[in-house]
């Protein structure tokens, strides 16, 4: 008695995400998955070469390779690969990667990947840099609802992405976008005191900073949310 199938739809191997089996091809041949690689392409697979590590992309990793994209830059060396490549490679699938269980908080709410980034990863390192520790991460900024492109993107620690979400109250200083917690931190007032200077007791926001009057303000909260 033969093993029974492992089903291998949803999972992730390499840049490839299985979608469905594909009944077409020769059951003595074993199991072959359609799949959707992060660059937007399907390839049909057979399930053991993906298991193995065989088979990782449509084709689309073996150019790069060849085109020296990678190699050149150090970030794949004997099959192994850098946190930044994996990071670059992660951020292509749950912005363009329907079957990626991130998809709906990202490319389900419109958020893309720019051209230049998504079909070349030595650009998308020339402009955000190497990542500075194994603390830090991608982090849309300053604007969260914005793609993955240059000028809105850094690399952040959690306590710096915790204060870039979308249930933050964001606070414009002269032009100068920030969250609550960091303009509180400018204002050199407890955070609580400024809190329910703007909340509780409806204070203009300048004078709930302790800023001059005349200093251009503005507190935006998320809908339905108190500051």
């Amino acid at each position: 008695m033969g093993h029974p199938l492992a089903d291998l739809q949803g999972k992730t191997f390499g840049r490839l995400t299985v979608i469905r089996r594909d009944l077409s091809a020769r059951k003595d041949t074993g199991a072959y998955w359609v799949c959707l690689c992060a660059c937007g392409n399907e390839k049909t697979a057979r399930g053991s070469n993906l298991t193995k590590g065989d088979i990782e992309s449509c084709g689309c990793l073996r150019r790069e390779i060849v085109r020296g994209r990678m190699t050149k830059h150090g970030h794949k060396r004997r099959g192994s690969k850098t946190s930044e490549y994996g990071i670059w490679s992660q951020m292509i699938g749950r912005c363009h990667n329907e079957t990626n269980e991130s998809y709906e908080d990202y490319g389900g709410r419109g958020i893309k990947v720019c051209d230049t980034w998504r079909n070349d990863f030595a650009a998308f390192l020339r402009d955000m840099g190497p990542r500075p520790s194994l603390k830090h991460t991608l982090d849309r900024y300053p604007d969260n609802d914005g793609n993955y492109q240059p000028g809105n993107v850094r690399w952040a620690t959690k306590t710096e992405q915790a204060r870039n979400t979308r249930s933050n109250v964001i606070v414009i200083i002269d032009g100068a976008r920030m969250t609550l917690a960091e303009a509180v931190e400018l204002s050199g007032l407890p955070y609580s005191i400024v809190r329910n200077r703007l909340h509780r007791y409806g204070w203009a926001p300048a004078r709930a900073f302790g800023f001059p009057e005349d200093r251009e303000i503005t507190v935006i909260r998320p809908e339905g949310a108190a500051a």
